[in-house]
């Protein structure tokens, strides 16, 4: 672990490339599982969010996100809906998963 901060964590990895060549300084970011809403509603419209990104310093547009620890990914993304938004949705579908990072072992 190079850096180890409740915001953000660096792992640093020593890889062995298919060719056999071997990278001792490959670096990976940790991050929590994120659940996003894609929020639409009865006159099929989306809601967006916008807001301020410090990294990108600019406002953005974009779905309701945020991070989820110990709840359901549906259950965070309902939640992170009615926090940035005020809407509560009146059902929802898991549209799927990107990465399953809880079966991701190193």
């Amino acid at each position: 672990m190079v850096f180890d901060h409740r915001w953000y964590t660096l792992r640093r990895d020593t890889v062995r490339l298919p060719d056999g060549r071997v990278v001792d300084d490959y670096f990976v970011s940790q991050r929590p599982s994120v659940a996003i809403a894609v929020p639409l509603t009865t006159e099929n419209k989306f809601i967006l969010v916008r807001q301020y990104k410090h990294g990108v310093q600019a406002i953005t547009l974009e779905f309701p996100a945020g991070t989820f620890r110990s709840e359901s990914p549906v259950t965070a993304a309902a939640r992170e809906l009615e926090e940035e938004t005020g809407y509560s949705p009146s059902s929802m579908m898991d549209l799927g998963t990107c990465f399953d990072i809880a079966r991701i072992r190193i």
